[in-house]
């Protein structure tokens, strides 16, 4: 299993968190499992601050401040496309590529990196 604290903490690249699948359940239970996210990030001890993205403002708060103190907070349903254009503005917004925050220069070692990782 992958110990997450220490993923954060020592490989110091930006973490995002995507809830999945929002559509199966009723607001009531997305809005507790939303807090149980945020409340179990902030008890990591990772000086990260969990935010639930709402609007384009969240997004452009988390892009502009590249010291990854953020941690956004999707919830998604791919079914009915509920936040799907949020997190594709996320993306297309970010101001970085992964393969440069990382510093990594070919193919082979992002791949033992995700091999690491898994």
């Amino acid at each position: 299993m992958i110990n997450y604290k220490n993923l954060a903490k020592n490989l110091d690249i930006p973490i995002i968190v995507i809830l999945t699948k929002i559509d199966l359940v009723n607001a009531e239970d997305i809005l507790e499992l939303e807090i149980r996210v945020r409340d179990t990030i902030k008890n990591l001890e990772i000086n990260k601050v969990p935010l639930m993205v709402r609007n384009k403002d969240d997004i452009n708060l988390f892009c502009n401040t590249v010291n990854h103190k953020i941690i956004p907070i999707f919830s998604l349903s791919c079914k009915k496309g509920v936040n799907l254009d949020k997190f594709i503005h996320f993306l297309r917004t970010l101001p970085f590529s992964p393969k440069e925050t990382l510093g990594i220069n070919n193919q082979n070692e992002l791949n033992a990196l995700v091999s690491l990782i898994l």
